[in-house]
């Protein structure tokens, strides 16, 4: 099949301004906007069951309430038309639920149309039924919020990029149907994918003969490295640090998928990264083991996950260098901030490593294995592994340290904060006095039933000042 001038097939692009206007319509049509559509529709469609309008405002709430199910059926269409694979599409469990809405209200215009059915069991059914599936609509959007926030919020541009033994400059940019392409005949080649919507990662599932729940499992949901073999592919994801280039100093960790096979090695990621970059000519400079291209191509990803593990050890030393340097009776709510900030990195690197090590160590005595892997190649990956582990116990150290120096300060302003507090004690008790006295003989001395005198009441007091103070000064509150 002939390909049209722009790389994509005849008939399954829309063009390129009703494209773009489709684009545009489906960010304004997302699923929060559905959402909030859809809890409307669903209060409206119980205003009948509480109050009673009368005809005119019946009629505006079917208007309304049209208009709602027209907007569904546009952004369902919309959606339809963008989606990369619309099989994908067409059963995914969500748009089975919008496609029910759309039908269940096409379906409640028949007992209109024959008029004497208005009040009949099979339209309060319908109405039932759409009640029920608006409410599940709704409420969808707040059980997929999260993940869609954790993930495809984090998600950057879709794009493909091609690594083959004889590119000695830079990977090869390519577009999504080379992908496919490559899928159907795939050669002994690197490629990278980022930026997959849920239907994408579809295509890339039916392509590696997995299933999209064990693919999500793995990359969208995971939080820590792991390795697992299903089919021809061995699966390894991993995270790929790189210390942030703008805003506060800091690390950025980016998700990372191998899919490893004897002849093809297919990664991904959320957002775009420059590992191919990296590693094109690089597997000689790395020391990694002969074999097939895609084998090596792993390990050389691996030694590089490595090496920026080392980097983001080096930056954390120097970070908390720097906290050392500030002085204790200094401290302020910025180096808190800076010095939690710091522990929170710290702990996901820990663990990273920790699991990286697991990983390593398994692969170097045979418990785990890579598609591809030789018994030979067992050295390099117990040197990565010890690598690992030495990383994995400098940032421990260095989170050690940085914990002690969290507690010197703490300490210190939990002891001036003491210092303010006996302050105020000593205050609250040499005020005591006066005001007990002030409150049992009132305002006037004179004519009070009390036989003493003013200068007897200030020398009372005094003496009980002077006792007080003796008091604090013994237990060391005043020095």
């Amino acid at each position: 099949m002939s390909q049209s001038p722009s790389g994509t097939f005849p008939g399954t692009e829309p063009p390129a301004g009703a494209k773009g206007f489709a684009v545009a319509l489906a960010r304004l049509l997302d699923d929060s906007a559905m959402g909030v559509l859809a809890l409307l529709a669903l209060s409206l469609a119980l205003v009948p069951v509480f109050f009673h309008p009368d005809a005119q405002a019946q009629r505006d709430l079917d208007l309304v309430e049209w208009l709602i199910v027209a907007l569904f059926a546009t952004e369902y269409v919309v959606h339809w038309r963008l989606a990369p694979s619309r099989r994908a599409f067409l059963t995914n469990r969500w748009r089975l639920l919008d496609l029910g809405i759309i039908l269940v209200a096409v379906a409640s215009l028949l007992p209109h149309a024959w008029g004497g059915l208005r009040a009949s069991p099979a339209l309060r059914l319908l109405q039932v039924v759409r009640a029920f599936l608006l409410g599940t609509r709704s409420g969808g959007v707040m059980i997929r919020q999260p993940s869609r926030r954790s993930t495809a919020g984090a998600r950057g541009p879709l794009q493909v990029s091609v690594l083959g033994e004889a590119d000695k400059l830079a990977p090869r940019p390519a577009e999504w149907e080379d992908f496919l392409h490559w899928s159907r005949r795939p050669g002994e080649e690197w490629v990278h994918l980022t930026g997959l919507d849920h239907e994408r990662l579809a295509e890339v599932a039916r392509f590696a003969g997995l299933s999209l729940e064990l693919l999500e499992s793995v990359f969208v949901t995971a939080s820590y490295p792991r390795i697992k073999a299903s089919g021809r592919f061995s699966i390894l994801f991993v995270w790929l640090p790189s210390l942030r280039k703008e805003g506060p100093s800091g690390i950025e960790r980016h998700a990372l998928l191998l899919l490893l096979s004897e002849r093809e090695l297919l990664s991904l990621t959320h957002r775009p990264t420059d590992l191919q970059q990296k590693l094109v000519g690089a597997a000689e400079a790395l020391r990694v083991p002969g074999g097939a291209f895609a084998t090596r191509m792993a390990y050389a990803a691996l030694k590089k996950v490595v090496q920026r593990y080392e980097d983001v050890a080096g930056q954390f030393e120097q970070q908390v260098r720097a906290l050392e340097d500030v002085p204790v009776r200094d401290s302020r709510p910025e180096f808190l901030e800076r010095a939690f900030l710091l522990k929170r990195e710290m702990s996901a690197v820990e663990s990273d490593l920790w699991r990286l090590h697991g990983i390593l160590e398994a692969l170097a005595e045979g418990r785990a294995t890579l598609k591809g892997g030789r018994e030979e190649d067992a050295d390099f990956v117990r040197i990565l592994a010890a690598e690992a582990e030495y990383l994995h116990e400098t940032v421990e150290n260095l989170r050690e340290g940085l914990l002690s120096l969290l507690d010197l300060h703490l300490n210190v302003v939990s002891f001036e904060m003491n210092k303010v507090m006996r302050v105020l004690a000593v205050v609250s008790v040499l005020g005591l006095f006066p005001s007990v006295v002030g409150g049992i003989l009132g305002m006037n001395v004179q004519g009070s039933p009390w036989a003493v005198t003013l200068p007897q009441v200030v020398y009372g007091v005094g003496t009980g000042l002077a006792v007080c103070l003796y008091f604090f000064y013994v237990k060391g509150w005043l020095r």
